[in-house]
């Protein structure tokens, strides 16, 4: 995508990012809370919440270190030469400084200033969602790997038959009275 006219494309991108990630985040929170005894519930549940905040912000953090390395590599080399040396490096250091230089630029420079700098920008953006995709190809094989064996839900005394091939069946509620007395 480039710097000018993608926006349809990148909220099309998110609309459907987070319409796969919000069920996988409800069944996940889901699936932990409801594998702990009801009396550790709340734990469980502060301890998915907090692994997902964390989790959330560590990859904000290094996707956006490969975004902020792409972003100085490219303006390295293809800023205006004739800008000021403090102006130069405050553009090379953030769009926004970018943004803000280019405002007390002339006419004729500030547009100079900020063409390449939102190309480098929108480059970084483009591989740190590489970058994200192969991070997240690797996890699926990995845990496709690593999960090819488990079977859920399977405890010997059901004849053989996983969960996977039906709910199971709940136990009459009489029948486990009588047993309790």
């Amino acid at each position: 995508m480039d710097s000018s006219g993608g926006l349809p494309l990148l909220v099309t991108g998110f609309v459907l990012v987070y319409m796969g990630i919000s069920p996988m985040m409800v069944l996940g929170t889901d699936l932990v809370v409801g594998s702990a005894p009801p009396e550790k519930a709340g734990s469980a549940a502060a301890m998915s919440e907090t692994g997902m905040e964390f989790g959330i912000a560590l990859g904000i953090a290094g996707l956006g270190s490969v975004v902020t390395a792409v972003y100085r590599n490219e303006t390295a080399d293809s800023l205006p030469q004739d800008l000021p040396d403090d102006t130069a490096h405050a553009a090379r250091d953030t769009l926004a400084n970018a943004d803000a230089a280019a405002r007390d630029l002339p006419d004729s420079l500030g547009p100079e200033l900020l063409e390449p700098a939102r190309e480098a920008f929108t480059q970084g953006l483009n591989v740190a969602a590489g970058v994200a995709g192969a991070i997240v190809a690797v996890l699926a094989v990995g845990a496709m790997v690593l999960l090819r064996e488990v079977r859920t839900g399977f405890d010997g005394d059901d004849g053989g038959v996983a969960a996977t091939e039906g709910p199971p069946s709940k136990p009459d509620e009489a029948a486990v009275r009588a047993e309790r007395e």
